[in-house]
């Protein structure tokens, strides 16, 4: 189980989705009050999505740190298993000394803290800092004795920007590889186009997941390209004349209640995160 945890974080941290000119924007992000924060909840989101029991994760920033800015410690198999991330500004790129200083740093980690695997996370414009970062990875990676795992600046940036849905479908989508139950949600609505897919999504979190009543037609907005005949003789649908109002059906759309339901049960969501995640998973 360790190692899968392992490999989900290094998958995870490798996803890149920005260019060099995008990593202009570290230049602003300080260190203590923004980097090492948003890290440490990303990471915390991970955690607590992975099993109950990874669910430590440590800020222990500052001028003590030890070498490590965020420490990931979960329980795998009755043992614990710690991976440390040193996270390195722009502005401490700028200094004289920052890789005579990181190296000092990566020593402590492995000594103090016995890391595993430990991450640096470059978060500094990759233009600007070229030849620095080509000379700082020849030299961290000659002098080690634990996994050192460089994230580059644009990788950086990607992780820095997720969201917590963001991170719930990746997680899902490494832990479901070989289940069928997304495809066959996305198969059942492959008939509609998107915004009609966008309609039914918030039909489902907001009336059918709320076990609320059945939807007035007097209060529902529709899509342009949608009208009430539209849903009368729909598969999605529930119409009820007497009351004027429509609901989902869930009981002719298994898969996708099925698929809906188990993300609901499996993750807590709230609606918000709900609709955004199906969004995510069946649309995009």
């Amino acid at each position: 189980m360790s190692k899968e945890v392992n490999e989900l974080i290094f998958q995870i941290l490798s996803i890149n989705n920005y260019n060099a000119t995008d990593t202009a924007d570290f230049k602003k992000l300080k260190h203590n009050t923004k980097l090492v924060p948003r890290f440490k909840t990303n990471f915390e989101n991970l955690a607590k999505l992975i099993n109950p029991y990874y669910n430590d994760c440590y800020d222990i920033q500052g001028v003590t740190d030890d070498g490590v800015d965020v420490l990931l410690k979960y329980q795998a198999n009755s043992d614990y298993h710690k991976i440390g991330f040193q996270i390195k500004s722009y502005d401490d790129i700028k200094n004289k000394d920052w890789l005579k200083t990181l190296k000092a740093q990566l020593f402590e980690a492995q000594g103090i803290w016995k890391t595993e695997d430990l991450y640096i996370v470059f978060c500094t414009d990759s233009i600007e800092h070229k030849d620095k970062l080509r000379n700082a990875i020849s030299e961290i990676q000659k002098s080690s004795d634990c996994k050192i795992h460089i994230v580059e600046p644009e990788k950086a940036l990607t992780f820095y920007n997720f969201t917590s849905i963001d991170i719930f479908s990746i997680i899902y989508d490494f832990y479901h590889s070989n289940d069928s139950s997304q495809e066959k949600a996305k198969e059942c609505i492959e008939c509609l186009d998107l915004e009609e897919k966008k309609f039914l999504i918030n039909l489902i979190v907001h009336q059918f997941i709320n076990n609320e009543e059945p939807i007035s037609l007097a209060d529902l907005e529709l899509p342009e390209n949608m009208d009430m005949f539209s849903l009368y003789g729909s598969k999605f649908y529930n119409y009820n004349s007497d009351s004027n109002s429509i609901s989902y059906s869930y009981e002719n759309n298994w898969d996708l209640t099925n698929f809906v339901v188990e993300v609901k049960t499996k993750f807590e969501f709230n609606n918000s995160q709900l609709e955004a995640f199906l969004f995510k998973c069946l649309i995009e």
